[in-house]
């Protein structure tokens, strides 16, 4: 379930399908945790596509509490 960038509608749900939302959450964290994830690239505070780890909570928890180390 690789996805290369986030375009609602396009490679992801789009927001107001929120139940397709939280299974591609649960499949990324699911991921995260399968390849032993170390490093994460996120754009702050959102994708040109207008997509944040607003839409993804839980991933959202995940990465906060996994922060070791921010770079510009």
């Amino acid at each position: 379930m690789p996805v290369l960038w986030l375009h609602p509608g396009l490679t992801i749900p789009r927001p107001d399908e929120r139940r397709r939302l939280a299974d591609l959450e649960d499949a990324i964290i699911r991921a995260i945790h399968l390849y032993r994830v170390a490093h994460v690239a996120l754009e702050r505070p959102g994708t040109w596509t207008g997509v944040s780890l607003d839409d993804f909570p839980r991933l959202d928890r995940l990465v906060g509490t996994r922060t070791y180390a921010r770079t510009r």
